[in-house]
């Protein structure tokens, strides 16, 4: 097989790679959820969808929430009632022209996807109380340690979002590149000529990011301080840059990509 045309199916894989973690990603938006007052209390309900595997409503009556607060309200939904994912809460009476203020966060494949700067004014009050088919059991409650465990699920899955987002964007940028270059990576700063290239670059992965599981193949010195290197795989490649976001942030080394 020729050289391009391994070039060729590399770039489709990549490429190929790149838009499926895309599409995980970004591929469901929370919707506006259906909220229905009665006269015992409220409901807050999305639809469900393939994939949806937890449904937590965070709110407050009548005062805005402070960006991702736990709120008055805080609760988990681990199980769909019939084709929705339902919230209730039968101990608060509203009247016409309150507020509910909240966000929603959905788990779907895996994923955490969030609903911000809900605002919702009351209207109409149904004159009836919830109906049983809407209480949901298999949550967990909203008190205090709860809230605090809910919250710090909530940011685990946030910080995850994040990586995922980075990790899109940098293979966007090598899918676009000649894959034979995938694995390549340039390390500026000055360096020890002390020791190989090769050695340098490893201490430095080592010790400066922290990384210990990434296999450096070859390495070469060239101008103004700068060594190229390969590594064993992209995930590798990624890897390495995504450490040094971090770790080298205001030092005087920088991946070069």
């Amino acid at each position: 097989m020729s050289y391009k045309i391994i070039n060729f199916i590399a770039f489709i894989f990549y490429t190929f790679l790149f838009f499926n973690i895309l599409h995980k990603v970004k591929a469901y938006d929370v919707p506006e959820p259906e909220i229905k007052v009665y006269s015992n209390g409220f409901t807050v309900s999305v639809p469900d969808e393939d994939g949806i595997s937890l449904f937590a409503f965070h709110g407050n009556i009548n005062r805005p929430m402070q960006h991702l607060e736990a709120g008055q309200f805080s609760q988990d939904i681990l199980r769909k009632k019939g084709d929705r994912w339902v919230f209730k809460n039968a101990d608060t009476k509203l009247k016409v022209g309150d507020k509910i203020y909240y966000w929603l966060y959905v788990l779907r494949d895996g994923l955490g996807h969030r609903y911000d700067h809900g605002e919702f004014t009351v209207k109409d009050i149904l004159e009836e109380n919830i109906p049983e088919k809407e209480f949901s059991r298999n949550v967990t409650s909203s008190n205090k340690t709860d809230s605090s465990k809910s919250s710090s699920n909530v940011n685990l899955c946030l910080e995850q979002i994040k990586t995922i987002s980075q990790v899109n964007e940098i293979l966007y940028i090598l899918a676009s590149k000649d894959p034979s270059v995938a694995r390549t990576l340039k390390l500026s700063g000055e360096d020890s000529q002390n020791v190989t290239a090769r050695e340098f670059v490893v201490e430095l992965i080592t010790k400066n990011l922290e990384v210990t599981d990434v296999i450096v193949i070859d390495a070469e010195r060239g101008f103004d301080n700068v060594i190229t290197f390969t590594v064993k795989s992209l995930e590798d490649k990624v890897k390495l840059i995504l450490a040094s976001q971090e770790k080298l942030k205001g030092s005087k080394y920088q991946f070069v990509w």
